[in-house]
């Protein structure tokens, strides 16, 4: 084993002793290996890692992986955020410390580094509270150096000078100390959840005639957010290019399926839809009008906008350049970005029995590095919407359960080839494997699985998620 650096003094301790068939993964969110020099959970592998928990399999499943490169062999996940520079494991922070509040991801240590920042604070914590609704909300809380007084709404109005709006806690509670673990930690659960100077601020302010024009977009909206530096600029120059008929922000993915696919658009349907609950973010709307600034705001519920167009009867010759045409209209085609949802799906029915299936989404609602995973999930729900049926409630847990379950698969995987089209533009086509397919985009890899039927021309050894029997 490498070294690994301590946890906060940030001094080296070494371990040199030999462990027996241990070794090391350092794995991404999707149990993929990262780079050198690139963070990510620490694994832990071999003859020593036990079954499991005694009693308590939540723990089980949470800590235990099967091993996506060793059929049979398991993975323990210690929950430390590391990276590996020439040999040596450095320890970064625990990752669990990342959370997700209004659809963005956010480093509670970045939070708490930026309360830790301002004048008179000694130490921070920063910590996530889900209401009844099961909306999480960020909270911080200061201890105050000996001597010194703090006002928790001067500290809230410091650290949005240095954060970005989704970033800056809604409260801020001054402490005389922070709650440990027996380890020298901050107990996060022991956080107080009110105290006497506890200032809750909203980030937009939401007034009877506001509330009046969000209803109207959108009744029975669910949650209403300032938008960031660059999505406001992004919202801006959409709105002035818009006012001439285009928007230079248009993001257009798309796959082709092979005759023997037998599309299944009930399930590619209910695919999309679940997409859409699993993600506020996508089912997001934008709008200026009444506010000092412009809001994103998100409705409770959404469906993906759906259609088909049949151009099975059209010449072979001629079939490319009616595809194209589909496309660039599509792609042409403005998005009211104040009537969500702002992404749509297409599915262009091709001679001979294959398919051609084109997204066009507005960029406001994912940065490009998310591409890759939203569309991998979207055709890992398809597949189980296909094998298990539509109901919404077994689609909803169906990736929770895929995460879960990694085994390995002999034969070839699918493979989603991206290549550059116009900006903005992706092709994608669906290829390989049977029972698997893999999307690499930019060395990125996203396992999971889907039908058989996709067309065949690319070939090599690999890993994919299989869905658990669901009686399991």
């Amino acid at each position: 084993m490498g070294d690994i650096f301590g946890h906060h003094d940030r001094r080296p301790s070494h371990d040199r002793s030999a462990w027996t068939d241990v070794h090391v993964r350092i794995l991404d969110d999707d149990l993929r290996e990262v780079p050198e020099g690139v963070a990510g959970e620490l694994y832990l592998g071999g003859a020593q890692v036990v079954r499991g928990y005694l009693n308590r399999p939540d723990l089980t499943v949470a800590r235990f992986v099967a091993d996506p490169s060793l059929p049979g062999a398991r993975l323990y996940r210690t929950g430390d955020l590391v990276r590996r520079r020439r040999g040596v494991l450095q320890f970064l922070r625990r990752a669990d410390d990342q959370v997700k509040v209004r659809g963005f991801r956010i480093e509670l240590g970045e939070v708490e580094g930026a309360l830790g920042s301002v004048a008179g604070v000694f130490c921070a914590a920063a910590t996530v509270r889900v209401d009844a609704a099961g909306t999480g909300s960020l909270h911080g809380y200061v201890v105050p150096e000996g001597g010194t007084t703090l006002d928790s709404v001067l500290v809230r109005k410091e650290i949005a000078r240095l954060l970005p709006e989704h970033m800056v806690p809604q409260s801020i509670t001054v402490l005389e100390a922070l709650p440990l673990t027996l380890n020298g930690k901050v107990d996060r659960k022991a956080l107080p959840d009110t105290a006497p100077d506890r200032v809750p601020s909203p980030l937009v302010n939401v007034d009877a005639d506001r509330r009046a024009r969000l209803e109207s977009l959108s009744p029975g909206w669910q949650d209403v957010m300032p938008l960031g530096p660059l999505q406001e600029g992004m919202y801006f120059q959409s709105v002035l290019d818009g006012a001439g008929g285009t928007d230079v922000y248009h993001m257009q993915p798309r796959f082709e399926f092979s005759a023997d696919a037998a599309v299944d658009v009930r399930s590619l349907r209910a695919a999309g839809d679940a997409l859409l609950r699993r993600y506020p973010n996508l089912r997001a709307g934008f709008t200026h009008a009444g506010f000092d600034a412009p809001v994103q705001f998100v409705p409770r519920a959404a469906e993906m906008p759906f259609r088909e167009i049949d151009l099975s009867a059209v010449a072979t010759e001629d079939i490319d350049r009616e595809v194209r045409a589909v496309d660039e209209a599509e792609f042409g085609t403005l998005f009211d970005l104040s009537a969500p949802p702002l992404i749509r799906m297409v599915l262009v029915w091709l001679p001979g029995g294959g398919a051609h299936l084109v997204f066009t989404q507005h960029h406001l609602l994912t940065d490009g590095w998310s591409q890759t995973l939203m569309y991998a999930e979207l055709f890992a729900l398809y597949e189980f919407a296909r094998t298990h049926g539509t109901d919404p409630v077994g689609l909803d847990g169906a990736l929770d359960k895929l995460r879960t379950s990694v085994i390995t698969c002999d034969g070839s995987p699918k493979r989603i080839a991206r290549t550059p089209s116009r900006p903005g533009r992706t092709t994608s086509r669906i290829s390989g494997n049977p029972h698997s397919w893999v999307v690499r985009d930019q060395a990125d890899v996203l396992r999971c699985r889907c039908s058989p039927g996709f067309s065949s021309n690319r070939a090599s050894p690999s890993t994919f998620a299989s869905w658990p029997d669901v009686a399991e």
